[in-house]
Order: C-alpha cells, then structure tokens, then sequence
C-alpha cells in the first residue's frame, strides 16, 4: 500500500508546483503568471528599458523553463538559474517574484539531485519563507512552500513527520488565502496521507482528515481525477486496519477508484491502486474471495496496458495471482500462464539485474507449494523458476541459489536443497534466518542439522 501511496503523491506534488505555479513566458510579454493576466505586447519602440534585476529574473525563468523540459544539463541549469536569481535579489532584496521561482528552481533540482535534495529542498524553504515575509497574502506561495516540506517528508528520517506536519500547517494557509482552490484541497489531503504513512499511530486521523480535503476538492472541482484516486486511497488506509467497518471502507474505495478512472480512462495509478484495493478484499474475504481476487487481476492488467513499462504492475499481479491460487488452487492454469507472462515482461526489462530472481521466485514458488508438484501447472512454474535462477547464475553465481534450494525443498529433493543453499552461503547471497523461516518454503528441511549449520545473511 505505502508504495502505491508514495507513487500518487509524487504525480500530484509535481503536477502542482511546475504546471500550475511556474512564471511562464509568453511571446512577446516575457515572464508573467499564470495567475495574472497577460498584457498586449507592446510595440519596440514602447518597451521601456526593464531594470537589471527583471533582466535576471526573466534569464532565470529561460533557464529554469529549458532545465525542466530536459534541455541538456538539467543540473547546470538549474545552477545556472538559481545564481541569475540570487544576482536579482541582491539588487532587488524583496523582489518576491525572484523568490518564488528560485524555490521552483531548488525544489525541481532536488527531484532529480540525489544525495543533495535534502540541502536544496532546505534552501528552497528558505526561499519560500523570505517570499511569503515580502507577500504573506500569496496563497500559491504557501502551497509551493508545503510542497518543499513534503519533498523533505518523502526522504525519510526522524525528521519526516515534523516536516509533514509543517507542511499542513502551509496547506492551511493557503486555503485560509485562497478557499476555493481545488488544488490547495487535494494536495493538502496527499500530504495527510503521507503522514499517515509516516506515524502510523496516528493514521486513522489523518486518513479521515485527508477525505474532508478530497470531499471539499471535488465539491470546488468535479472533474477531479486525483482528488477521487487519493480519496480512495484514505478509504483503503481506514480498510486496512481491520475494523469492524472493513467490509465498507473496501467498497467505498472501490468505488472511488471507479469514479477516478470514469473521469480519467487513462490514469494508470488509479487502476493500480483499485487492484491493490480489490486485491486486499480479496484476501480478507476468505472463501468468498475469488470474484475480488479475478477483477483486481482486470485492473493490474489494464494499469499494465496503460503504463507497460513499469515493473510494480507486473510483480503485484504475480504476487495476487500466487494469493489467488493459493486460496483456490482448483484449476490454476490460466492464472499460472498469466504469471508467466507477467514475470518473463519484468525479466525482459532488467535483463542483467540478478536480484530480480528472489523477487520473481517467490510469489511463484507459493503458487507450487499450494498446488502441490504433481499438477501439470506446478511443472510449469517449477521450470520457470528454474530458468529464472539458470538466468541470474549466469549473471552473478549463488543469486539463484535461495530460489532453487527454495525450489528443491518443496519438492522433496534434500540434497540438492543442501548444495544450493551452501552456495549461496558460499557467496554471501542468502536472506536472513527470519526471511527464510517467514517464507516457509523450507519448512520440509528446516530441523536438519546440515541445515542449522547455514551461515544466513543479515
């Protein structure tokens, strides 16, 4: 659920600050707002000379505008853009404008910065800070400042949650500014459901929250896609803790996610986080699962049609058709074809990655141990297993040992248990006791005193 979470946040998060927020240029009128109306060009011989520290700006808005269109260095640009506003203010101290796009140009930068976002996303703060002391009645000023806050909650850290709550404190705010700002609302409840992640104590109050956010969002915007995605996602978060209300919470979700993908036939986070939902449900319905379990398969497979490049889809169908056989392995043979696909579109995307055996032989490996070995459909996921671990031993010998001693344990072959797992522990690519025990897969073989010698990683 958290990665589904995340995922949203980011699309939204970014879609706000660039999209909505950014100083752009029109032809003929230099850097305006989106938020203020344009002028009629002016004739040459009319245009008065600008003062140097407009010039600044306007070079740093071209610079930030080439930087986040990918237009060749992007962190050169970025740099670049940063100083021309540095240079504006210097000779303009509370020249806001300046301000608010130099925040842009930090925050973006740490997007894509690396070990550095936590120092950019700090000074892209300090920005927003100084700009709302020059203008404190710029409601977009706030949302761009809770957005940096964010950017700093999604690194993590025992800081996160204060950040997050930081970034709440903006998000109100702006809405105090500016109430009828669809995007203030939505970005605000993504924000609440990010803290619900990050204080889990805590996150019943914070979903709750976040679908006042996305209630309100809609009522000032009906066509809002998002906004229903994100509500979904709340509901799924209240699902999820297993209350007396569960069965509820799963269908209200649903039918959320339902009315985000009507809006938007093409918003693949949407269908994914409806099959992650259903999915779920699926699993907490016992017997009466199955139906649940066949249209989260629907909704994985259409978030794969839309978004076939993305790897997430296909291990989350895999894994919900292993909890789907391993419910109901009557008749698996589709399902078990259907993983087979999904797995070999994964393989072929990270050809030369050897950790993605353990990721891949898992679920499928769940699905033999549910079957048993003698069906046919088991033989298929053994050999695909097989050819799995083949593949990354060519790689990089012992990344398919667990698998295959895995493999060998379930279905009764000791010996060749033993020698794989030695090898693995011959090359220091074992998981740690707790994994192997939690995966069960070796439960056959677990007592054994060869067994109890392994040296399991950490």
């Amino acid at each position: 659920m958290n990665k589904s979470i995340v995922l949203l946040i980011a699309i939204v998060v970014v879609a706000l600050v660039i999209g909505v927020i950014l100083w752009k240029r029109a032809p003929g009128t230099g850097p305006v707002s989106v938020t203020e109306p344009n002028q009629p060009a002016a004739t040459e011989a009319e245009v008065p000379e600008r003062p140097l520290y407009e010039q600044l700006c306007a070079e740093g808005n071209v610079l930030l505008v080439d930087a986040l269109s990918g237009q060749g260095d992007s962190g050169g640009l970025f740099r670049q853009a940063c100083d021309r506003y540095r240079q504006a203010v210097e000779l303009m101290p509370d020249y806001y404008r300046a301000y608010f796009n130099w925040g842009i140009a930090l925050f973006s930068w740490a997007r894509v910065a690396g070990p550095d976002a936590a120092k950019l996303y700090l000074e892209a703060s300090e920005k927003y800070y100084k700009a709302v002391q020059i203008d404190p009645n710029r409601y977009e000023a706030y949302n761009n400042w809770a957005a940096v806050l964010m950017g700093l909650a999604e690194l993590g850290g025992p800081q996160a949650i204060d950040y997050g709550k930081q970034a709440l404190e903006k998000y109100q705010m702006s809405s105090q500014l500016q109430s009828d700002d669809p995007e203030t609302f939505a970005n605000w409840g993504l924000a609440l459901i990010r803290c619900a992640d990050l204080d889990q104590g805590q996150a019943g109050s914070y979903y709750r929250q976040a679908i006042e956010k996305f209630e309100k969002a809609v009522e000032l915007e009906p066509y809002n896609p998002k906004a229903y995605e994100g509500w979904g996602t709340c509901l799924y978060g209240l699902a999820s803790q297993d209350g007396p209300e569960q069965e509820q919470y799963f269908q209200q979700a649903c039918s959320m996610y339902q009315k985000a993908t009507e809006q938007d036939p093409n918003l693949a986070s949407a269908f994914y986080n409806w099959a992650v939902a259903l999915s779920a449900w699926a699993n907490a319905a016992g017997p009466k699962g199955e139906p649940l379990f066949e249209q989260a398969c629907a909704r994985f497979s259409t978030a794969a049609s839309l978004q076939p490049d993305d790897p997430q889809v296909y291990t989350s169908l895999i894994n919900t058709l292993a909890d789907w056989i391993t419910a109901q392995p009557n008749e698996p043979q589709a399902r078990v074809q259907q993983a087979i696909e999904a797995a070999g579109k994964v393989q072929a995307m990270f050809p030369d990655q050897p950790l993605l055996c353990n990721i891949l032989a898992r679920p499928l490996l769940r699905m033999v141990r549910a079957m048993g070995q003698e069906q046919a459909a088991s033989q298929t996921i053994i050999e695909k297993v097989k050819q799995l671990a083949e593949h990354v031993e060519s790689l990089q010998a012992g990344s398919g040992a667990y698998a295959m001693g895995c493999l060998s344990a379930l279905i009764g072959k000791e010996d060749d248990c033993r020698q794989w797992l030695q090898k693995g522990q011959q090359h220091g690519l074992l998981p740690s006791a707790e994994v192997a025990e939690k995966d069960g897969f070796l439960q056959s073989v677990w007592q054994q005193d060869w067994l109890k010698q392994i040296r399991w990683g950490k």
